[in-house]
């Protein structure tokens, strides 16, 4: 037999629960007071700031003479639509706590034995799992953690918009310089760049300007540029000639490629300077002692690690690695059931961007002659992994080293990386 206990953290606080099911323009709410003969309160109202502070101290007073301590606000993550609820409460000093959106979904059916829905009913089912406990931390972020998830947010726009355009820009290419016997990429390096600029990409133009006036032109806006390079634009170009279209629609492609050149810049710049922001905040939280992972040159980007700390905020509310794991939805979800053994997968209930960022991370990791590289392809090869869930462990075992070195006077050691405490402490 094997017995535990655990503290029953609801009814020590002596906290009067009070559910929300939030929606954009109303908030329904319940709670429930006594003992024996319970008394039920209901009410809905305006999810307007000077509303719910009205109504916050109406509850917070019923409390107080009812023998509570303080009232304790509870809803589930709705959107974005609890925020104004969730801050005014804990600006007032209440306590803030969510449920899990998916856990209030199955309790539904388990407290009605339906699957109906109705935003009178929800606060009700909220209600039940705060009784059992099956709360989950309202977390307010300290200002520089608050920039940086925001900052976060704009980097993954700024990106979306500039895939977007660079795909437009590859279209319009398509139609116009037809003919070309080099990658997508060349257009945004240097020489590639120099015949946006100067001819909007336009093989007619370039063929219009001669051989020796366009050779010209490309040496000197590109230092270095090679005569080979120069006469294999040339060729391509003389080639996409050959459809010979009509002047109004040269013009009219050469003019959308310039604008869509321009919108491409405008958001690399934009996404660079979000880079050095976060950057910049990442390093202030270094300089004032902050617990988190240091910058390893060849291992991970001051960059990424300020938007993986935008994600998690601070590593010190966390006491492991496997508490970042759950919180990302990286956590492993085991279906057993007598004799039958499922799949194990990751659960994927956390923060998809923070599962995105590990995941761009170790990019330049799983090469085979870098750090993580022989763990990458061992999984492949010995395991028989695919690819996607090798990049999952490789994540996993990111989040490991991170968190290890978020400790103070921990320092990075590759030869560490696959080698477990007690095997170290054998080998000292």
């Amino acid at each position: 037999m094997n017995i535990t206990y655990k503290i029953d953290k609801i009814k020590k606080n002596n906290w009067l629960n009070i559910t929300f099911d939030v929606s954009k323009d109303d908030l329904y709410m319940y709670s429930e007071m006594g003992n024996g003969t319970i008394t039920c309160i209901e009410d809905s109202f305006t999810n307007k700031p000077e509303i719910i502070l009205v109504k916050l101290e109406d509850m917070y007073q019923t409390a107080l003479h009812a023998g509570y301590e303080g009232i304790h606000i509870i809803c589930e993550p709705s959107g974005g639509y609890e925020c104004k609820l969730m801050l005014l409460a804990a600006q007032q000093g209440h306590a803030t706590s969510y449920v899990s959106g998916e856990a209030s979904s199955k309790f539904r059916i388990v407290e009605g034995n339906s699957n109906d829905k109705s935003d009178q009913r929800d606060p009700k089912v909220i209600f039940k799992l705060a009784q059992y406990g099956k709360l989950l931390r309202h977390r307010i972020l300290e200002s520089s953690y608050e920039q940086l998830r925001h900052l976060n947010r704009m980097h993954e726009q700024e990106q979306e918009l500039k895939t977007y355009i660079r795909n437009q820009l590859h279209h319009e290419l398509k139609v116009l310089f037809c003919e070309r016997d080099w990658k997508e990429a060349f257009w945004y390096g240097v020489s590639g760049r120099a015949v946006l600029k100067l001819y909007q990409g336009s093989p007619y133009k370039i063929i219009k300007a001669g051989r020796s006036r366009f050779a010209q032109r490309m040496k000197k806006a590109v230092k270095g540029i090679r005569s080979s390079t120069i006469e294999r634009i040339w060729t391509n170009a003389a080639q996409s000639v050959k459809l010979d279209y009509n002047e109004s629609i040269i013009e009219l492609l050469s003019k959308r490629i310039k604008q869509l050149l321009q919108d491409f810049e405008l958001h690399e710049r934009r996404l660079q300077e979000i880079k050095e922001q976060m950057a910049a905040i990442y390093q202030n939280l270094l300089d004032q002692g902050e617990q988190l992972p240091p910058v390893v040159k060849g291992f991970v980007s001051i960059e990424n690690l300020a938007r993986i700390v935008g994600e998690t905020g601070p590593f010190s509310d966390f006491k492991s690695a496997k508490q970042i794991k759950r919180y990302a939805g990286m956590n492993i979800c085991i279906r057993e059931s007598g004799q039958f053994k499922g799949l194990r997968k990751l659960s994927k209930k956390g923060r998809p961007r923070l599962r995105l960022i590990l995941g761009q991370s170790i990019f330049h990791l799983i090469k085979k002659d870098r750090i993580l590289g022989a763990y990458y392809h061992s999984l492949k090869e010995r395991h028989a992994m695919n690819g996607t869930k090798a990049m999952s462990m490789v994540s996993r075992k990111l989040v490991d080293v991170l968190f290890a070195l978020s400790k103070p006077g921990s320092v990075f050691d590759e030869k560490r990386l696959f080698v477990c405490k007690g095997q170290y402490k054998k080998a000292a």
